[in-house]
């Protein structure tokens, strides 16, 4: 649902609202934690259970504007919530739920929501030449500058750990969420607050833990099945994301011909993506590194120096040449 409405000087508004609900969704549920090992030959037994559920709600806004001399702006931004008990289908450890024995502990955001999102496009077919229609229109004219900036806040991602692999079923079930949460976690989304420990150091002290792991999460000691998850699944954000690229682009006009037509051109453009070079961090992955609370033994469980740091970043500057016949 949208409203558009024109606004002073050619300006347009658009507010809108998208919603979704999705009902009996289908995950694959590993039954071997739900009944006794049927067999000796027999290892995991996947069952397709049509029981989740997801619903996704978003807040969408759009100022657009195009200007008497060849500028184009568009400006997006994105107010949302995607809520789910699982973000991808399939076997494997990536699906795998912590608590796979009650549905609702699973609940919670998506494992690609984004709160807040922005973008923001400009084109401008630069002036020079534009409408002359001869020799100097086709071959000095013909130049256009495109920009896009993107902007979303982190991903989340669950906390977990296995020094200890309790009995659920017929089967032991890693890694686990901790029973319990102590706070004391800081609520950074910059990229300094995700980068690995300094060298001689064992935490990032500008992270959003600079103490070692375990302090914060009160982890399952002993016991021959789970405890109860103490946090929620997705209960913490990753790094956010920004961007800007850049395109170039020259085209040079053809001469009117009954094979090419009139408006045969070759356009040569440059493009640039992640133009200035910024560092972005990949989102953290389930059961990853960054992600780990701690190792064993069972009794001293080891902190994991890597804990709520990213292991990896995103591409850095792409330059790609692009040369195109068009008639």
């Amino acid at each position: 649902l949208q409203v558009q409405q024109a606004l002073p000087k050619k300006w347009v508004a658009t507010v809108g609202y998208q919603g979704s609900s999705s009902h009996d969704l289908l995950r694959i549920k590993n039954l071997i934690y739900f009944y006794p090992k049927p067999s000796t030959e027999i290892d995991n037994v996947y069952s397709f259970t049509p029981d989740t559920e997801a619903n996704f709600n978003a807040l969408l806004a759009q100022l657009q504007h195009q200007f008497s001399n060849g500028l184009a702006i568009n400006l997006n931004y994105t107010y949302s919530k995607s809520i789910d008990d699982v973000s991808a289908e399939g076997p494997g450890f990536t699906t795998n739920q912590t608590y796979p024995i009650d549905l609702a502990t699973e609940r919670g955001p998506s494992d690609f929501d984004a709160t807040h999102n922005v973008s923001a496009y400009g084109l401008w077919n630069i002036p020079i030449f534009r409408d002359r229609s001869g020799f100097l229109g086709k071959t000095l004219g013909g130049w256009q500058i495109n920009g896009v900036f993107e902007f979303h806040t982190g991903f989340p991602w669950t906390p977990v750990a296995d020094n200890i692999c309790p009995v659920l079923g017929a089967s032991t079930l890693c890694p686990l969420r901790p029973i319990g949460y102590n706070g004391g976690a800081g609520d950074k989304h910059n990229t300094e607050a995700f980068l690995p420990p300094p060298p001689n150091m064992s935490t990032n002290p500008n992270g959003n833990f600079p103490n070692p792991s375990t302090t914060y999460f009160k982890l399952q000691e002993s016991g021959t099945s789970p405890d109860f998850p103490g946090i929620g699944r997705n209960v913490f954000r990753g790094p956010r994301y920004s961007d800007i690229d850049f395109s170039f682009v020259k085209e040079f006009g053809l001469p009117n011909t009954s094979f090419m037509g009139e408006g045969a051109n070759l356009q040569f453009r440059a493009n640039f993506f992640n133009a200035f070079n910024k560092l972005n961090l990949a989102p953290f992955t389930f059961g990853s590194n960054s992600t780990i609370i701690s190792y064993g033994p069972e009794t001293n469980p080891t902190p994991n120096s890597l804990f709520g740091t990213a292991t990896t970043g995103l591409a850095g500057r792409v330059v790609e040449l692009e040369a195109r016949f068009v008639f």
